[in-house]
């Protein structure tokens, strides 16, 4: 049935006029004025009461008061009903009874619902299956919204719920009704799972959860405003910043604001109870479902409480089902399909009648009686007038097919229009462009023949092209896939896209394209090879850096041990000056292969900032001290300037920015013959309290680097046009390093240079200022590294090395450190001593002979947690600096990674942490 209605925007601005196909509206002022004219004049009423006399079928018209022609309202069946589309519709019908009877049911008379059996008149659920088997479903309804859903004097369901109830106990369904006290006794039902089945929900109940789910709505009933008479509301705009009565909130709350801003919500528990407090002053207005307001105020509040306007929004009828019944809402939606719109109009009539008034009065049904057949000629003028449109507009849209033909078909892309059925048939029913190059059919053969299309799909793909449609199909989802067709040797890709925008009782329909991708993809395949070769070509190059790491640092880790050991013992003046110049040269190269596999690692992406509480003055300070020297060596100057706004610390990595400086000044010095070298550090302006940006610069008035040798200076592994009486000295790495750096911290290294004048380098960073509390810090004394607190000194640590020189360098740092240590020389042999002695720490090597350090930490874990022993802690000393070589160490069990070589500071800081505090106090308390 055609329905009439008004927009959401001011009150449905318009009133959609359908008489058959054609359709007008008024303006949204002439249509809330005609409509409130006529319900407080009772004029509704009287026509109804005309239509019922005469037994014809009558069209009412609503007429504003003044005389102005105006086409309105349609073809009107069923009596004063809430139409389907959740529309006002005030009319009269003719029954077909015989004498144009049209009375009404009575509600009270109606057989009560036991088990929900057949009912006594007849309904006929056409379309459904036979021979379903009986489920029993536990279902609820509401229990006070007559007419619509109501409990009778047993309990049982009435109203049109009952009705569409017995339709499905007709398919075979056992539903046990379940009797609730309110509509928040019957929700909290639903959320706790105490039900399976709910008829009469509204289906924008989405906040009992994704357990439910939601039928075709078989009735719709527009919401109105209810305010008290002599209230001059007549819209959802006059609500805003007034109390608004609600017995459904967590429904309505959302809507009701949107048209009505800085309303309060009051919640009721039923209709009923909401329209006792409207009167009693509680609140200024009562939303609620039209139908059941209707028969509340027709019940005896008719004359203290009035209709004020629509709301605006509607309430949509559903079958609630859970989730894993969802199959009972889709009988009941092949339900309402097949029972058509007279046996569903026949369903709502009987309870959705409205009734004569008594005081009927003929007089002015009579003066109402020329507007109706001016109506009548209206609605005749307005049918032809939709009818010549609906012609023209039948016309154009032919022509539009045509040309979209036309364009599709020379496009690269085929527009196709699909549709799943429930039982899983698809079929196109339309499809533009040319098929023949990528499914080898032409268009006409897949319109009238699916399996055609899928026929042509490569058998590799088919199956998941299946599945994918199901899929889509049963949670409503866009569609994305490629897949190959037969059309040509070699197959040919085709990607596929398209949106779903409509599902009818388990019908979907989607809109999409297919489009050749056969060259992308090709393109795909050959990059995917490419990032797989050299992915490995990047695999193989950090193994060899790994090797090569293990291979250089281990000896060298031996030569700087000794050198450390030569250092605490009595020299003469020039033995300590070659000791010097020995440190100093395997400090280069120790340098020149950590910035190897610093940038390495950085290629990777797997070096890791560390940024800890740092004083950047003291660190700038220190190495002034230290390149201050060499400075004056070459008769320069180095000057140290630091804004007085510099922060007392920050949150910095001050490993890698003094690598950064280091280099910086390195360079500076090693290429400035005359003139000086400044360290300079500026607060830039902007800066905040929390957040400091600094400019950290190397001046030199050294040779200068002309643009050309500057940008090669970047590039790894270079050093240019360096004179033969200058040692550039390094790997080549410095500048490249250095800018690698530098972005890693989030900052930006800039270099301006004139050759012959000298070189400016830029670092700019933002750094966090560090709190005070993140300041405390230890400073060895001037003597060298502190001993271990007395109390630590009774520790006993193990210690797992092959190697004989890295054993005597770790017994003299433990030795200095006053902490007495036992020495193995495998894992097996670290067991045994493990077994007849106590230790409270383990430092081991991690690559050994016979057991390395991963077996025995992963043996000593075994052993501690089947014997119920304490955990020991295990610190591992490796020379590799590969992630993947640390994560096995913590898989193993071990507790910290120590990297050669190890200085007697680290080593000192590492103890520290680990070694049990409880040792010295029991010592303290033995001594």
């Amino acid at each position: 049935m055609r329905t009439t209605g008004w927009s959401s925007a001011m009150m449905m601005r318009s009133v959609i006029l359908w008489y058959g196909p054609g359709c007008r509206g008024l303006d949204g002022k002439q249509a809330s004025t005609v409509f409130l004219i006529l319900w407080r004049a009772k004029l509704v009423r009287t026509i109804l009461a005309l239509g019922r006399r005469f037994g014809a079928g009558v069209l009412m018209l609503l007429v504003p008061a003044m005389a102005w022609p105006v086409p309105v309202l349609p073809r009107v069946q069923n009596s004063g009903h809430v139409d389907v589309h959740g529309t006002l519709v005030v009319g009269v019908y003719d029954s077909g009874r015989p004498g144009g009877s049209s009375a009404r049911p009575q509600h009270g008379n109606r057989p009560a619902v036991a088990g929900l059996p057949a009912a006594s008149d007849t309904r006929q659920a056409r379309g459904l299956e036979q021979g379903t088997s009986l489920l029993s479903l536990r279902v609820g309804f509401p229990p006070n919204a007559p007419p619509l859903s109501f409990a009778d004097a047993r309990g049982q369901p009435s109203g049109l719920a009952r009705d569409y109830l017995q339709l499905l106990g007709q398919a075979g369904v056992t539903l046990v009704p379940e009797t609730s006290h309110d509509w928040y006794d019957l929700r909290e039902k639903m959320r706790g799972g105490r039900i399976d089945a709910v008829m009469a929900v509204p289906d924008d109940s989405r906040y009992l959860g994704k357990d439910w789910v939601f039928s075709q709505p078989f009735i719709s009933v527009p919401n109105v405003i209810v305010t008290r008479r002599g209230s001059n509301t007549v819209d959802m705009a006059g609500l805003s910043g007034k109390r608004i009565l609600l017995s459904d909130p967590e429904r309505l709350r959302v809507q009701v604001l949107q048209s009505a801003p800085g309303a309060r919500i009051i919640a009721a528990r039923s209709a009923e109870q909401a329209l006792q407090r409207l009167l009693d002053g509680e609140a200024q207005a009562y939303i609620g479902n039209l139908a059941l307001v209707d028969r509340l105020l027709r019940q005896g509040l008719s004359g203290k409480l009035r209709i004020a306007a629509p709301a605006g929004f509607n309430d949509q009828l559903s079958l609630a089902v859970k989730r894993e019944h969802a199959w009972l809402a889709t009988r009941f939606d092949q339900l309402l399909q097949d029972m058509g719109p007279r046996e569903r109009e026949r369903l709502r009539d009987g309870w959705l009648a409205v009734d004569p008034p008594a005081d009927t009065h003929w007089g002015t049904v009579a003066r109402w009686g020329a507007a109706i057949l001016l109506a009548l000629l209206a609605a005749l003028l307005v049918h032809a007038l939709g009818c010549w449109r609906l012609k023209r507009e039948v016309a154009g849209r032919r022509r539009l097919e045509r040309r979209l033909a036309e364009v599709t078909h020379n496009l690269p892309a085929i527009v196709y229009q699909m549709r799943r059925a429930p039982d899983g048939r698809l079929d196109f029913p339309y499809v533009a462009g040319d098929m023949q190059p990528l499914f080898g059919i032409e268009r006409q053969q897949a319109m009238a023949s699916a399996p055609a299309v899928m026929a042509c799909i490569d058998e590799r793909d088919r199956a998941d092209v299946e599945a994918a449609i199901k899929h889509a199909a049963r949670d409503f989802l866009p569609l994305v896939l490629e897949f190959r067709t037969l059309a040509t040797s070699p197959p040919r890709w085709v990607r596929s896209q398209a949106q779903p925008y409509a599902a009818t009782a388990g019908t979907v329909t989607w809109s999409g394209y297919w489009v050749d991708v056969t060259d992308a993809r090709a393109q795909a395949d050959a990059l995917q090879q490419a990032m797989v070769v050299a992915e490995q070509a990047a695999e193989a190059k950090a193994r060899f850096l790994a090797t090569m790491s293990h291979e250089i640092r281990t000896p060298m880790s031996g030569v700087l041990g000794m050198l450390e050991m030569l250092a605490h013992s009595s020299l003469q003046p020039g033995q300590r000056s070659q000791l010097v110049e020995a440190e100093a040269a395997a400090q280069a190269l120790r340098q020149m292969l950590d910035d190897i596999l610093d940038y390495a690692k950085i290629d990777a992406g797997a070096l890791q900032l560390d940024p800890l509480p740092l004083p950047l003055r003291p660190l700038l300070e220190s190495l002034h001290r230290q390149f201050a020297p060499a400075a004056a060596a070459r008769g320069l100057p180095l000057r140290l300037d630091v804004d007085p706004r510099l922060a007392a610390a920050h949150e910095a990595d001050g490993l890698r920015l003094r690598q950064v400086l280091n280099n910086l000044l390195g360079n500076a010095i090693r290429f400035t013959d005359e003139g000086e070298v400044a360290l300079r550090v500026e607060v830039l302006e902007g800066s905040a309290d929390s957040l400091q940006e600094l400019r950290i610069q190397v001046i030199d008035t050294g040779v200068g680097i002309d643009g050309e040798t500057l940008q090669a200076l970047f590039q790894p592994f270079a050093i240019n046009d360096v004179p033969p009486q200058r040692d550039a000295g390094g790997a080549g790495l410095g500048l490249a390093l250095c800018q690698r750096l530098v972005q890693l911290m989030g900052g930006r290294l800039q270099v301006h240079s004139v050759p012959g004048a000298g070189t400016e380098v830029d670092v700019l960073l933002e750094l966090p200022v560090a709190s005070n509390d993140d300041l405390a810090a230890t400073v060895p004394g001037p003597g060298g590294v502190p001993p271990l607190p007395v109390g630590l000194r009774h520790a006993r640590v193990l210690v797992l090395e092959d190697h004989p020189t890295a054993q005597a360098m770790m017994a003299w740092r433990l030795q200095q450190l006053g902490v007495d240590h036992a020495v193995a020389s495998d894992g097996r042999e670290g067991l045994q001593l493990l077994s007849s002695s106590l230790f409270d720490m383990i430092i081991t090597d991690c690559r050994m002979p016979v057991m390395d350090g991963y077996a025995f930490t992963r043996l000593l874990r075994e052993r501690e947690e089947r014997q119920g022993d304490r955990r020991l802690p295990v610190v591992a000393l490796t020379a590799s600096l590969l992630e993947e070589d640390l994560r096995r160490c913590r898989d193993a069990g071990m507790d910290e990674v120590l990297t050669k070589p190890l200085s007697l500071v680290h080593l000192r800081q590492c103890l520290l942490r680990w070694l049990p505090a409880q040792v010295g106090d029991a010592a303290l308390a033995d001594g």
